[in-house]
Parts: C-alpha cells; structure tokens; sequence
C-alpha cells in the first residue's frame, strides 16, 4: 500500500514538473521494473526539442506521466472512431505563443512559436446521404448567378428581423431596466421570436486533436493542416468512400479565404483528393462578429471626446475609462464592452422619452401590461433607430451642399459670373447629433440582435442578420469580410442542396454544456480552447515543447471539466474569474449625458465637431457599392469568378488515361509535349493552342484560370509563395473574457437558486453535468458524486484494455486525484 501510495505521488508530481521543468525525479523506485511508470518511461517523449540542440541546457530526461499520455491516447482514439464515421466537422485556428527567456545568451532568446489547433465535432441531426459529393457537385454546375435581391430581404424576413429588433430592446430593458422592469422575464422568455430553422438543444462533444507545429499563414502551411489532420485521425485518403462524403472544414476569413485558393489552383490539374472538390468551407461566425464591432467602432468612435456627445468616444470619457484611438485599438472584449453600454444606455434613455416619464421607476409603474412595454419598444425602433428619418433630414443639407460645391467650382472659372452659395434654411439643415445618434442605434442593436440569435441557436435569424452585414461590412471597410459573405449567401440560397444546407446551418453553432440559450459559434470553441493551451497548459521556460502542446492539447476539454468538477466537488475553487459587474452606475452617467446633451431630441442646424463628420449609413452605402460600384460591380466579379471556378471543375487533368514516364532526354519532352496536345484537341486546332506559344514571351490564359484583372485571383497566386499572409486589420483577442463562451448571455436557462447563488460554480462547472440531471447534488450522497464525476471524463475514461485501468477511476477525495487538482489542472 506505501509503495502504490508512494506511485501515485510521483506520478502527479512528474506530471507537474514535466510541464515546468520537463524531468521527473530521479527517484530509485521510480525505475523499477514493477513502477508502472517504467514501460512507458523510454517507450513515450524521449526527444530533445527540435529547436535547442543539447547543449542548450535541455536535459534528456522521460518526462511524460503515464496516467497523462494514457488520457492523451484515449482522447485521440475517440476522435479517431469519430471520424471513421464520416459525420464530423473539422475547425482549426492559428495558435501564437510568444516564448521568453530570462536571461538571452546565444542560442536562447525571446522567440514566437506559430502552429495550429485543430477540433473534430460530431455533426449534430444528420444522416450520411446529406454529405453526397454528387449532389454538392450538381449543385455547383446548376447554380444560377447571385443577384442583388438575393441579398435583400423579402417581406416575411423584413418581419421576423423587425420583431426581433424589438425583442432585443425589450430584453434590454427587461435586463437593465431595474427591479421593477424584472418582473417581465417570464414574458420576455415565452415571446422571443424564433424561425423554422433554430437548432434544437442538445450537447455538443468536443474531440480536440494534437497542436501541429504548421504555421497557418501560408497556402501551402493550410495544405500540410489538412494533411496533417487526415493522417492523425486514420482516414483512408486512398478510399474512393473518403471523396465520396463531403468534409466540412470551419474557421475564420483567411482560413476559408486560403482554402478556397488552394481549390481553384488545383481544380482541373490534380485528381482524386487532391483535387479537394469533396471539401465544404464553413465560415466561423465568432470572426464575423468582430469584423462587425471592428466596424463598428472605426464609423462611430469619432474623433473628438468632449465635442460630440453622440460618438463612443464621448461616452468613453464620460465613464472615465482608458482613451481609445482608433489607430490602436483595444482588444475585442473592451471594443464590444463600450458598445453595449452605450446601446444598453441609449434604449433606457430612448424609453423615457417614448413614455415622457422622469424617471425609469415611474416609467416601470406606470406600465401595467406586457403589450404597453411592447409597444414603447416598438415606438423606440420606429423613431429612433430608423435610417429613413435620418435620409430624411440629411437630404436637403446633401442637396444644398452639392449646389455649394457646384458654384464654388464654377468661382474659379473667369469667365463665369461669381455668385455666393445660397445659405441652407436654418430647418433644413438637419441635426448631425441625432442623425448620429440613430444610426448607432440601429448598427448596435443588429449586433446585439445577432448575438441573441446565436444564443438561442436560431440559425434563420442568423442568416438574416449576416445578410445586412453583407452591406454593412461593405460601407465599413471590411472589404474581406464582405466578398466572404457574397460566397456564403451564394452557397446558401443557390450553390448547397436543401440537405446540405441543413447541415452546415445545424452545425456551425455549438452547445458544449448542452442546456438552452447556450449556443456560441464553432470558431469561438477553438479559440477558447486555444486560450487555455496558451495560458494554463503551455510549458514555460526551457520545458516547452511542439511534443508537450501535441501531448496536452488533445485533453484541453476534459482536464477543464474535471478540474472544475474536481474544485467544485472539495469546495477548493481558486479562480481569478469575476462575477458579472453592475452597471447600474455606468447605465446612470450615460442616460444622464444623453439627456443632459439632448442627443435623441431634433434640433434643426446643430452640427458636431468640425475635426468629426456625419456617420454614413453603412448599410444604404453597401447597398450602393453592390448595385452600382465605382469601376467594376461587386457582384457581377463574384459571378465571374464562381463561373470560371464552375469551369476549372469540368476540365480533366491530362495525366488521366496516360501511362506516364519521366522523359529522359529534351527529345522526349518535346514528344511528349506533342502528344498531350494532339490528345487534347485536333491536329488542325494546334496551331491555335496554348502549348503553341510555350517558347513566345507572352504567357497565354488557360481556360478557366482567373484573369489578372481579378482581384481574389491575383491575391490567391502571391500566396502562393513562401512568405506569410498578410492579415487584415481586425481586433485582438488577449484575455479570457475576448473567448469566453457566455460573453452574449444574459442568463442561461435552467439555473438554479443554488447554483446562482454560488459564485464558485461557475458556468464550466455546471457545463459537465449530463443532461436530464438538474441542480446540485446532494452533499451526503457520494454515489452520486461518484456518477457526476464519471460521467465528467465520459469516453476518456481508460478502458478495461489498460494495463491497470483501477488505478485511475478513484473517487474524489482521493490522495491522487486531489494532487493531480492542485499540482496539474490548478
């Protein structure tokens, strides 16, 4: 018993130190042949890093415990008996850590390592007939060309986004109104607005593979990802069955971006899967909404802090909180933070004007009936945050301005009799502040509307949101994000078959904890889980290691889960994590200033700072851009490169049907030259062939491939080279709050006064419990903290197959489980 006991500390011990210090012990027992540790001791990592050389001060040493590469392997092979299945997604981002050094001597010094991070998720209320590559392929070759009233609403979906816009200012008020307005939350939840295509709530298992030390930046870093991926989970790549069934690959812009590269430089010159038409893009939705907080704050910041009280940058300072430049902006956890207070301010203050009450308390008592609170919501969207009522005050200043500019150029022809502009009226100039003021309103409430929807899972009012980010990314300067969301409303009403639609709009949204309005986007998933690589399991000092990050990364989920159960279990929780701060303070300055400045009240001839201007409509600016455009349109370019994508997909590689042999001599590849041109085409068209013209200066065209005027063809051939791929300019997320899951969550479903009123619980704890099981369990009742504690690790648990799979299902309070809380997990 001293000599198991004696094991068990050891063990978590070397796992504790093999991630600080990369060595275990050299303790006499812990060599013996009957240590359970000996057998995988030599057999595990035994490598040097592979970037520091032995004399680099890199002992050689085992340092992989073998309860942690046991876990490792389990969570691997689960993943692999995934993807045998052929009914997952796969989602990879980038992971950056910067490594640091104490002391930099030659050989040692601060140095970025880049890699990826990859997750296969099982798909949620799919067969595998809706996977059919034929059917996507059909698809493809039939869609009709995008148009512009595609993107536009119909009236039916002018409807659904009406009613909830107003849910969302309902919620607002519901939620910040105060005590009085809480009484409504019952209303509130049983009227939210929802589609025919919300996803049901269920619980999604996450199967995170090993870090790969490929840097996603380049084209060719993606191919070797996807490669990589293939080879870890077993898939028989060969199989004629692999290309059968589509594979869904998700991730952010430039992820789909190079991805979609790849394919058309492939297409028509590779065969089989290397040709990836069997592949599926899924854009992350988690990137697109920072793209649209990113636009957000570069349209309504402004310029000026104390001279224009309807910008985000007069706000900033009116909470006294850290100057904002839009050069260098924060991280997107306090970007959206602004924006929100400033939205969740604006409707309280909106609301005591539609009610021409003093104050929200006697607005709250005067207001008898859900209906009447519905109505004020909707008199706040109607006049507040209509795009209308500002054309309409901005037309007769537009119309008199260009008349200005007209006489002032005509002032500097001498010819020309000089005339004075005529001066606008007083009541037509309009009020900048108001006009402002509304269209934050509007932008903010999409962006709060879409985080809703992704919450509650509803997939249709999703879509609908992304198709007025479809203009709005356009009048923002989100250029990236706007071609992104032409393919992805192509794909979504033309290209994907009604099955294949189903698929990717039940599965690009996740429920890890599986209760209700609990849903986060599938990118947000693998950037939080990247988090936790960076921040918690990442090695430091001279014990990092590719090898360590390939070993911890598979088990980043479970070991989450079952510290957090673990802590919960012994009343021994020491996170740093806040509760959620009261803003009541923050909501009363705001509504003060707002009132004070009077921002949503019409006063003809005000204007702002002269170092800010009007805030464009980016909507109605998108719209225009797509309709018209300055040289070339928007949309007829996409159409034109989907066309001659559609085109490379019928052409057939000349290596088909050819029993080819390496020419040995120029005579041969002359020949050979010559017979791939007379099996392609007559003898009479050679002449007019493209092989022709090998030994003129002119480079001909092939069919299919895009023309150098296109822009997206031009930027997929310069990635090609070895170099990385420049970034877009987007906002960074630092800390735990930019990834964490109930960012958008006013309150989850389902939780109890027990659990709300334990600020230790947190929600990743609740996260592990199963479903069908609701509130805590019982203090006394240790079965069934033995059952929650189980069914935590799930299918990682070891299999009766190991070697002493009793040593690793102790129960809570063990002298083992406890040392691998507080030594390992923290």
């Amino acid at each position: 018993c001293t000599c198991a006991v004696k094991v068990a500390v050891t063990a978590m011990i070397g796992v504790f130190r093999g991630r600080k210090a990369r060595t275990i012990p050299s303790e006499p027992y812990f060599f013996r042949k009957e240590s359970p540790q000996c057998e995988i001791q030599w057999a595990s990592s035994m490598n040097i890093d592979r970037h520091r050389g032995p004399k680099a001060g890199f002992r050689r040493t085992p340092s992989i415990n073998r309860t942690l590469y046991l876990l490792s392997q389990a969570c691997r092979t689960s993943a692999r008996k995934l993807a045998a299945s052929s009914l997952f997604i796969t989602v990879y981002d980038n992971i950056n850590m910067m490594i640091r050094v104490a002391e930099q001597i030659v050989g040692r010094k601060n140095a970025q390592e880049n890699g990826t991070c990859a997750t296969v998720i099982p798909l949620h209320n799919v067969v595998l007939d809706d996977l059919r590559t034929d059917c996507l392929d059909s698809g493809i070759m039939n869609a009709p060309p995008l148009r512009l009233e595609d993107l536009q609403l119909t009236q039916d979906e002018a409807t659904l986004m009406d009613d909830g816009l107003v849910h969302t200012i309902l919620a607002v008020i519901v939620k910040y109104g105060g005590d009085d307005f809480a009484i409504w939350k019952e209303e509130l939840k049983n009227n939210q607005p929802k589609s025919s295509e919300t996803i049901d709530v269920h619980q999604t298992q996450l199967h995170p593979l090993p870090a790969m030390e490929i840097d996603e930046n380049t084209i060719t870093g993606n191919i070797e990802i996807v490669e990589e991926i293939n080879t870890e989970l077993h898939l028989d790549t060969a199989s004629e069955e692999h290309t059968k069934y589509v594979k869904l690959i998700a991730g952010d812009q430039l992820t789909i971006a190079r991805q979609r590269s790849i394919m058309m430089v492939r297409l028509g010159h590779e065969v089989g899967l290397n040709m990836w038409k069997h592949l599926v893009l899924v854009t992350g939705l988690f990137h697109a909404k920072i793209a649209d907080c990113h636009g957000i704050m570069s349209v309504h910041l402004g310029v000026s802090s104390t001279r224009s009280p309807g910008s985000l940058a007069f706000h900033n300072t009116c909470l006294d909180r850290l100057p904002i430049v839009l050069t260098s902006l924060p991280s997107f956890h306090t970007c959206r933070d602004l924006i929100m207070h400033s939205l969740y301010a604006r409707v309280l203050h909106c609301l005591l004007l539609v009610s021409s009450e003093d104050s929200l308390e006697s607005c709250a008592k005067n207001i008898k009936s859900w209906s009447a609170l519905k109505v004020h919501a909707k008199a706040i969207l109607t006049m507040y945050a209509n795009a209308d009522r500002v054309q309409e005050l901005r037309e007769p200043r537009l119309l008199a301005d260009r008349q200005r500019e007209a006489l002032e150029k005509a002032k500097s022809k001498p010819t020309e009799i000089q005339e004075q502009p005529p001066a606008v009226p007083t009541a037509l100039q309009g009020d900048m502040v108001f006009e402002n003021g509304c269209l934050f309103l509007r932008d903010a409430l999409l962006t709060r509307l879409f985080a809703d929807a992704v919450k509650a899972g509803d997939s249709g009012l999703v879509i609908l949101v992304l198709k007025m980010w479809t203009f709005s990314y356009r009048g923002n300067g989100r250029t990236k994000y706007a071609h992104e969301m032409l393919h992805l409303m192509h794909n979504l009403i033309h290209v994907w078959s009604e099955e294949l639609r189903k698929v990717v709009i039940q599965n690009w949204l996740l429920n890890p904890t599986g209760r209700a309005n609990a849903f986060v986007e599938i990118d947000l998933v693998q950037e939080h889980l990247n988090f936790w690589i960076k921040k918690i399991y990442k090695a430091d000092g001279d014990s990092h290691s590719w090898d360590w990050l390939a070993l911890v990364s598979p088990c980043i989920d479970i070991l989450r889960k079952l510290s957090t159960k673990i802590n919960n279990e012994m009343g021994a929780q020491q996170g740093s994590k806040h509760t959620i701060p009261d803003l009541r303070k923050d909501l009363d300055i705001l509504v003060r200033s707002l009132n004070e400045h009077r921002v949503y009240r019409v006063i003809p001839g005000r204007i702002i700072d002269p170092k800010d201007k009007p805030v464009p409509d980016v909507i109605s600016v998108g719209l225009a851009a797509l309709a018209h455009g300055n040289s070339t349109n928007p949309i007829a370019d996409f159409n034109k490169q989907f066309n001659e994508l559609r085109e490379r997909r019928k052409l057939t590689p000349v290596s088909i049907g050819l029993d080819f042999t390496p020419p040995q001599n120029p005579e041969d590849v002359t020949n050979l030259i010559r017979d791939v041109t007379n099996l392609a085409q007559p003898e009479s068209d050679i002449a007019n062939s493209p092989l022709a013209n090998l030994g003129s200066s002119e480079t001909p065209t092939p069919v299919g491939v895009p023309s150098e005027s296109d822009t997206e063809a031009q930027e997929a051939q310069s990635d090609l080279g070895p170099g990385p791929i420049p970034h877009s300019p987007t906002l960074q997320c630092i800390c735990e709050e930019d990834v964490a899951l109930e960012m958008d969550e006013y309150e989850l479903d389902g939780m109890g006064d027990e659990d709300s009123e334990n600020p230790n619980l947190g929600k990743s704890a609740q996260a592990v419990r199963p479903s069908g099981e609701s509130g805590p369990t019982s203090p006394n009742d240790n079965t069934g903290k033995q059952k929650t504690l189980l069914d935590a690790v799930g299918p990682f648990v070891l299999q009766p197959q190991s070697p002493h799979p009793e040593r690793f299902l102790l129960p809570p309070s063990s002298l083992s489980m406890y040392l691998f809380n507080t030594l390992y997990i923290r």
